[in-house]
């Protein structure tokens, strides 16, 4: 399992205190450190759930404040319990400015407080978005019974299944891959020698960008998934080993520690947040016929 690979020491920055002003710009302090593997082991679907809750929920309210009033309710809630998706770019400037404090690390909570702390509510939303795509993707095939286990080869290629159209979260420059399958490449010609093995009237691609459904033969909705979460998590892990340091060793007698050994451990480090989220996905797919609703 992936998710029991990544290393049980990485850690991602959560704030105790976060106010958001159309004004003066977030503004989020008392930074706290927390291990999303053991608090959040379902954050990708908590994502998916909250952007449902403040993109078609909200929508409905007809009081435009009362209706910025809970997004930005939604928005304060997740960086107080998981922080930001992806960590600061801090530019060369800033670091030559405070060269003393950064040592080759990110800043501390003081050097912190004098640098003004980015979050990009549109980039949020837009890959709160896709996971949401890939959740609901995930529930319509486990509500009809469609773990790769349980559909033959067969059957993949005439099996149609209807999901949302990926137009609701993306757009042209997105590079979004179940938008760019769907909606932008062109619908395959059928073979000229009528074979078998022609399957191109089971594939419906250029569709309308303003309808709600896409529908979809089986096994190409698998490798649309299984293609969107290997492009979302490249670059985004790193492999490293976990070692016994020194500091992790236990106190005990001079005579039992001579027969102490080293572990080595192969473990997965997420690059950010948002790449945790995907490797979430990756789990919830190679698992998908014993997956659980949540």
């Amino acid at each position: 399992m992936l998710v029991e690979r990544i290393d049980p020491d990485w850690q991602w920055t959560r704030y105790r205190k976060v106010e958001l002003s159309r004004d003066d710009g977030p503004r989020l302090s008392f930074a706290s450190k927390y291990r999303p593997a053991s608090e959040a082991a379902t954050l990708h679907r908590s994502l998916a759930k909250a952007f449902s809750d403040q993109r078609f929920k909200t929508t409905e309210i007809k009081d435009r404040q009362l209706r910025r009033s809970r997004r930005k309710e939604f928005l304060e809630h997740w960086l107080t319990s998981f922080g930001k998706l992806t960590a600061d770019e801090i530019s060369d400037d800033v670091k030559s400015k405070f060269a003393p404090q950064f040592k080759g690390e990110f800043p501390s909570n003081d050097v912190m407080g004098k640098i003004q702390i980015q979050f990009d509510e549109f980039h949020f939303n837009k890959e709160a978005g896709f996971v949401w795509w890939i959740v609901q993707v995930f529930d319509v095939l486990r509500s009809n019974n469609m773990g790769p286990a349980q559909v033959k080869d067969f059957d993949a290629f005439g099996t149609m299944l209807d999901v949302p159209n990926p137009a609701q979260v993306a757009s042209d420059d997105d590079g979004f891959f179940p938008f760019q399958r769907a909606v932008l490449d062109p619908p395959p010609a059928p073979a000229i020698d009528g074979t078998v093995n022609d399957h191109s009237s089971y594939i419906q691609r250029n569709i309308s960008r303003t309808q709600e459904i896409w529908s979809v033969n089986y096994s190409e909705l698998l490798d649309v998934l299984g293609r969107t979460i290997s492009q979302k998590l490249e670059g985004g892990i790193k492999l490293t080993f976990e070692l016994l340091d020194d500091d992790s060793m236990p106190v005990v007698k001079v005579e039992t520690l001579l027969d102490y050994t080293h572990k080595i451990d192969e473990v997965i480090q997420p690059k950010d947040l948002l790449s945790y989220i995907w490797i979430l996905c990756a789990e919830e797919l190679t698992e998908l016929a014993n997956i659980r609703t949540v």
